[in-house]
């Protein structure tokens, strides 16, 4: 008895866990869904792109089909799969809590820039991913036109792409991306014109509105020359006799009067 004596606080612990699991287990089989919550991503200032509708037509079901159901029956990894293929969704996930509430949280791709091409229009995200245009917002992103003949497609990725299919879009996303990392030019440049295939020209919101990029070539360096260009107070003071700059060739930035 006295060998037993120091396992006995174990085999009680052990006793009480079983039972728990075992109400737990049988409270779940017959809870029921009382309601369904949705968190579109929650605690950011995201615009939403996404509204209740879009998510629960994307799987063709309204809440009524999940309230009073029990939720043993409602297939979560299911639902969360068929949300995920949702080209403006990044990550879904389904719970339910004790109350029977069935949380669905969802985490949007976040859009980068607006592709307005030849024969269709779309958004990339921040991963490279290409998604289709919101019904409910039109979101704030630097605008790409001009020629870009490549449509929308679902599975798309421009940053997967061969040299083989290489396209105008690859490198418009390194472009606005790099932009986007630069506060002062984020505030500046509000379009990217695809002139052909591989020169790109920029259109200002200030001073000379076009600005001659030309190739992806060194386009980060072309991007801080252009930022060291705009920051020189004699050029501010002459913003009103450019027509346009260029920053295509090799550590040179050259100006065109009007």
């Amino acid at each position: 008895m006295k060998k037993i004596l120091p396992y006995i606080p174990l085999i009680v612990l052990l006793i009480i866990a079983s039972v728990s699991v075992g109400f737990s287990e049988s409270y779940r089989n017959e809870l029921v869904c009382k309601d369904v919550l949705f968190a579109i991503d929650e605690k950011t200032d995201k615009p939403k792109l996404l509204t209740e509708s879009d998510i629960l037509g994307g799987i063709k079901k309204t809440k009524k089909d999940f309230i009073g159901k029990k939720i043993n029956s409602i297939p979560l990894h299911d639902i969360e799969d068929a949300i995920s293929n949702n080209p403006s969704v990044l990550a879904c996930e389904c719970f339910v809590t004790i109350d029977g509430i069935l949380h669905i949280k969802i985490q949007q791709r976040i859009p980068v820039v607006r592709i307005v091409g030849l024969h269709d229009n779309y958004y990339i995200d921040e991963h490279g991913r290409l998604m289709p245009l919101s019904q409910n917002y039109t979101a704030r992103t630097l605008v790409a036109s001009g020629n870009i003949p490549e449509g929308f497609r679902k599975s798309n990725n421009v940053l997967l792409q061969t040299q083989k299919d290489s396209s105008s879009l690859k490198d418009i996303f390194l472009i606005t991306m790099a932009i986007r990392k630069n506060q002062f030019l984020n505030s500046l440049i509000e379009q990217i014109y695809v002139h052909n295939k591989s020169q790109y020209i920029l259109i200002s919101k200030i001073g000379p509105a076009i600005i001659e990029f030309g190739a992806i070539d060194e386009y980060e360096k072309k991007l801080q020359n252009l930022q060291a260009f705009y920051m020189s107070q004699k050029v501010r003071e002459n913003w009103h006799l450019y027509e346009k700059i260029s920053v295509k060739y090799s550590n040179q930035i050259v100006c065109t009067k009007y």
